[in-house]
This record gives C-alpha cells, structure tokens and sequence, in this order.
C-alpha cells in the first residue's frame, strides 16, 4: 500500500472528524478502522455482509443454544397468577387481641376458646377452634389498620367493637377511618363513625352496661386535629359525644374501666406528633 495514500487517508479523517465532533469522529473512525476498510484502501470492494458461522472447538462439540429461547416461552410466566402474601407494611405487628370461651352445644358443657386479632395491616382474624386455625373476617373493609378489639359480654361473639388504625406510632404505620361494629360475628360490618380520628387505642363497654361505650382516640399523627379525645355512646353506637380532650396536639391513648365499679374510668391522654425528621413525645 502506498505510504501518500494511507497518509492522504489519514489527513482527510482528521478532517472528517473536525467537522463531524467528538461524537461523530468516534463513529467515522470506528467505521475507518474495521477490517473491510483495508479492502476499501487496497481498491477493492468491500464484500457483502456474509452469515456469522459457529464453529465447534472439538469435533464432538454441539454449539450452546441460547438460555433464552431454550428455557424460556410465552408459557413459562403465563401460567403464574397473583397470589396474596400478606401485610405491605413494614415490621408486621399484631395490635390487638380479644377472646373469650362459648358454648359449643345447648348443654352448655362443653365451650370452645374464640380468638379476634386485629393486626397492623392485615385487618382482622378470628379463630372458632381455640387458636387452631384463623381466618380474614375484615378483608371486605376500606380500612385494615386495625388499632383495638372489644367484644360485648351479652352476646359471646355475636357483638364486636373494632376500631381501625394502629396507635403504634411509627413512621410505618397506617390511618384507619373510624369505628365498626358487627352484630353478626364478623359477617358484616357497619360504620359507626369517627373516620376523621384516624387511629383508636383502645374501647372499653361498661360491663353492666353494654350499651355504654368508650373509644380512645389518640388522632391523627402527622398534623394538629380537633378530632381526638375520649368519646362515649350511651346508646350501642348510635350517637356519640366527647367526654374528654385536651387540644388539637393531645389524644387519649388508653382507658380502663374499674369491673366492680363501671362508674370510675382511668384514661391517659399523650401529646405527640411525628415529622419527616423527628418525632415529638410527651407534652407539657
């Protein structure tokens, strides 16, 4: 190959790549480079594009099918489907817990232990075998943040108080919508309320008087909000009305309620609020 001519090659890439910049210049110089640039610089044609040949190293050497198209089809995926593998939430909790004993026959000799749990994002679980098995009973709701279970005493399992949204102040937790009853042990469920609380530590029923209620509503975690408190139902959650409350910044986060004199009631009210950065406990 003549020397001029490689040189006058050369002169006119430099050029070429002035003209075309960095990017461009690597392309051209690419193309430049690549093993059919010799024939173009010897004069002759530069040979169509020929199929890529696999050659076996050895004589009994089967060249490997692509992992793709051997193992994998429009069959390998189609054939999964969706499944439930419970709670999103991070660091699963249960957070509330209620059971009782109820007759297994008219006898009433013989009883069986009936277990609600209310957990941190799996809504409510009830077991009718003493803790054998459980199943969902909540999975129809809006909400399944549960914050605390209280079972009616005149009605062994029939009657369930369950107020949504965990109390469990942690920056993973979720808001509820209030509080729900069921009438029929976890069959259905209505809405009795207080969506705007969003969390609920804890309900107490007066055990000589079921119709009397009480639900602890520490409020919401993230902001100042007029709805929390101590409130009371005289009337099985028909009407309810505030008995105690602090401000915008304090909720109630627990309530006791002596057995043997349902006129005297413990609560304990708790300042707090939660930030992006911080959290604030206590209150003055």
């Amino acid at each position: 190959m003549p020397f001029s001519f490689l040189r006058s090659r050369t002169v006119q890439s430099v050029q070429t790549c002035a003209v075309l910049g960095v990017s461009g210049a690597m392309l051209f110089l690419s193309v430049l480079l690549m093993p059919h640039s010799a024939h173009a610089i010897s004069g002759s044609k530069i040979p169509a594009k020929q199929p890529v040949k696999t050659v076996a190293t050895q004589p009994d050497q089967v060249p490997a099918k692509p992992i793709a198209s051997s193992l994998f089809n429009g069959n390998t995926f189609g054939v999964i489907e969706g499944r439930q593998i419970g709670p999103a939430t991070s660091s699963g909790r249960i957070s509330a817990i209620e059971a009782l004993y109820v007759d297994t026959d008219a006898s009433k000799t013989a009883k069986k232990l009936v277990i609600y749990v209310g957990t941190a994002a799996g809504g409510v679980w009830k077991s009718k075998d003493n803790g054998t098995t459980f199943r969902p009973i909540f999975d129809k709701e809006k909400y399944q943040s549960i914050g605390a279970i209280a079972l009616d005493p005149r009605h062994q399992d029939s009657v369930v108080w369950v107020g949504t949204g965990e109390s469990n102040m942690r920056n993973s937790v979720s808001i509820g919508g209030g509080l729900y009853k069921t009438t029929d042990a976890g069959e259905t469920w209505k809405s009795v309320g207080w969506e705007q609380t969003e969390h609920i530590a804890k309900i107490a029923i007066n055990p000589k008087n079921p119709e009397e209620v009480f639900v602890a509503a520490p409020g919401p975690l993230w902001g100042d909000s007029e709805h929390r408190g101590l409130y009371k139902t005289s009337d099985g959650g028909k009407t309810f009305e505030k008995v105690l409350y602090g401000n915008e910044k304090t909720g109630c986060a627990d309530i006791a309620i002596d057995p043997s004199n349902p006129q005297i009631m413990y609560a304990t009210m708790w300042e707090f609020r939660r930030k992006a950065y911080s959290f604030e406990s206590g209150g003055p």
